[in-house]
């Protein structure tokens, strides 16, 4: 080692200076920044500071919002967020930070702080952006975070929404309706006014179930397919599994705003209509369901569903709807449609794609006199009112035709056939099935319609509803009795 020289000292090492090398604006050239110009470090984490605050002051929260991100609170939970086209994207972890990084967020750990803004962001969203349900789409709500009964949702799929326009009017539409539905039209119009003055509100309104009964190939559809589906946010599904009691499954029916029925299937046992009814009864009253899919868990939502069917007017096909009770009139809408030509031809498949652009050209204008005026109110005001907004209807040939073949009804006529006019009678539904069946009068057909009709007290219940002077329900002993009292012939 060499010895030091008293002649010749070395020199003093240079003073390191105090700053950092950085870059003062985004895209200039780095450079030496004295310690005096540099911004004052972070408080130290305590009551007034948080340990999450940084010099720049990035708000987590606001970031948050503004993207759009959310957590999915599962096992295998993922991060949400809407892509640049409006579909929700579904992101693992790994993917969520890459869109991070490419939106300006900083990925890089600062030396005075343990997380970087990208992880910062992505914490917040796990401790307070978190949803309880993640659904592609849910009937009447935009995508979006959603609070139903108490849970957070969140929908990935917006509906459609046809913006009304003032227009030169919809000649083909108009005469379409007339054709097909004449006067009734008007009503029908209401109800297409409703329907969309609910979904676009988020009004959520319940309405009726709109039924179109007529000959084969007359246009029926026309009206499901290109008039109320687009209307209705361009989203259908065939809820007939469901309103029929062939499959509990209903969760292909949550993100479609129109329910379409286009024929009635040929199912028919004893308690066939009296399903279709009480699901029918559900679509118009309930406001939320209970939503389950094979192999998921069961949740409990809210859907926003208009409800058609359209049915050939053929007896056996009028058959398989439910006749038209007290507690189901007012819940329906009955229309008698008529077969007319359209006014485009429609025999090539270049003239079918003409006349569905028309018809779709033509729905703002259609919107826009339903909703931006009041016209509709104004000219119709007796079609408004009620429990629903709008009236109820039923042709009444077609309603007579339900009436007269109901079930209920066949049991009446078997009935009179064994009681004699002012005659009196009380007992169970299984003692008047016994007593229908060993009459002379009547036992040949009581056992055909047995054989098919085992839910005597339920049609006996319609009767009560119908006739409440001719048969009466009591209890007795837990146990439930009926009473049958003819009216004395005039």
């Amino acid at each position: 080692m060499p010895k030091k020289d008293p002649q010749n000292p070395a020199p003093a090492p240079a003073r390191k200076r105090a700053g950092r090398i950085a870059r003062k604006d985004s895209g200039a050239p780095a450079e030496f920044i004295p310690a005096d110009f540099l911004p004052p470090p972070p408080p130290a984490p305590g009551p007034m500071a948080p340990a999450m605050a940084s010099a720049d002051c990035f708000d987590a929260g606001a970031v948050a919002e503004r993207l759009g991100i959310w957590w999915q609170n599962s096992k295998d939970g993922a991060y949400h967020m809407p892509g640049p086209d409006g579909r929700w994207l579904e992101l693992n972890p790994g993917n969520i930070r890459a869109a991070l990084l490419a939106d300006g967020i900083e990925g890089k750990r600062p030396k005075d702080g343990p997380l970087s803004d990208c992880d910062r962001l992505l914490l917040f969203a796990r401790e307070h952006r978190a949803v309880d349900l993640t659904i592609d789409a849910l009937a009447g709500s935009f995508a979006g975070c959603h609070t139903i009964g108490g849970r957070r949702v969140l929908v990935r799929r917006s509906p459609i929404i046809i913006k009304p326009e003032r227009g030169e009017g919809w000649p083909i539409w108009n005469a379409i309706l007339d054709g097909i539905l004449g006067t009734q039209k008007w009503h029908f119009l209401a109800y297409v006014k409703l329907a969309y003055e609910a979904l676009v509100t988020g009004s959520r309104d319940r309405g009726q179930i709109c039924i179109l009964c007529g000959p084969q190939g007359g246009g029926k559809s026309r009206l499901q397919n290109n008039l109320l589906t687009p209307v209705l946010g361009g989203r259908v599904a065939n809820p007939t599994n469901w309103l029929f009691g062939v499959d509990r499954f209903n969760s292909q029916l949550a993100g479609s705003e129109h329910l379409a029925v286009e024929e009635l299937p040929a199912i028919m046992r004893g308690d066939t209509r009296a399903v279709l009814k009480e699901r029918l009864k559900m679509l118009c009253v309930c406001d939320t369901f209970s939503v389950e899919g094979k192999f998921s868990e069961a949740a409990n939502l809210d859907p926003f569903w208009r409800t058609s069917i359209t049915v050939n007017d053929q007896q056996e096909t009028i058959l398989m709807l439910p006749a038209l009770t007290p507690d189901l009139a007012d819940k329906v809408l009955l229309f008698r449609a008529m077969k007319v030509p359209m006014p485009m031809p429609t025999v090539t498949s270049a003239e079918k794609l003409a006349f569905r652009k028309a018809l779709a050209a033509e729905l703002p204008s259609l919107l826009y006199d339903l909703t931006e005026t009041d016209d509709l109110r104004n000219q119709y005001p007796h079609l408004f009112g009620g429990r629903f907004g709008l009236r109820e209807y039923a042709d009444p040939e077609l309603a007579a035709r339900l009436r007269e073949d109901a079930p209920e009804m066949e049991l009446l006529d078997l009935i009179q056939r064994w009681l004699a006019p002012g005659g009196e009678w009380t007992g169970s539904a299984s003692d008047l099935e016994g007593q229908l069946e060993s009459s002379d009068s009547v036992s040949e057909s009581a056992t055909r319609f047995f054989r098919k009709m085992r839910i005597t007290g339920r049609l006996l219940g319609r009767l009560a509803d119908e006739m409440p002077n001719v048969v009466f329900s009591h209890r007795a002993k837990d146990k439930r009795w009926w009473s049958i009292k003819l009216p004395v012939a005039s």
